[in-house]
């Protein structure tokens, strides 16, 4: 499958030739019909110091705001189907801090963990 990674510590993604992965029993593969470009991929394409600081090893595959289709589940997911049209959201939250109990999970600081899950 393609997919923009990022491989070295420098300006620029490339468009890779990656193997399809094997799923784990609580996740979905999609197939990615759009994808958005936003201020964290901005900053891995020009590789900030920021980076380097999130991102645990190289190749990174960005994508945290996408859309798509499911094409596969793994044996625990319950609550999508194959086929089912989705937009993906990476900002795993908590659920029972303030900022989830009161709306204002963007501020969530615990977030920026999970952008170290490969995205679209």
């Amino acid at each position: 499958m393609k997919a923009i990674s990022k491989k070295k510590e420098e300006w620029g993604f490339v468009l890779d030739d990656i193997p399809v992965p094997d799923l784990r029993k609580r996740e979905a593969l999609v197939r990615v019909h759009s994808a958005a470009i936003c201020g964290s991929d901005l900053k891995l394409s020009k590789w900030t110091p920021w980076c380097k600081k999130v991102v645990k090893s190289l190749r990174f595959i960005p994508g945290n705001e996408c859309a798509g289709e499911v094409v596969s589940i793994g044996s625990a997911v319950s609550s999508l189907k194959v086929e089912d049209k989705i937009a993906v959201e990476t900002h795993i939250l908590c659920g029972i801090c303030w900022q989830c109990r009161h709306y204002r999970s963007q501020w969530y600081a615990q977030s920026i963990k999970n952008y170290l899950y490969k995205g679209a």
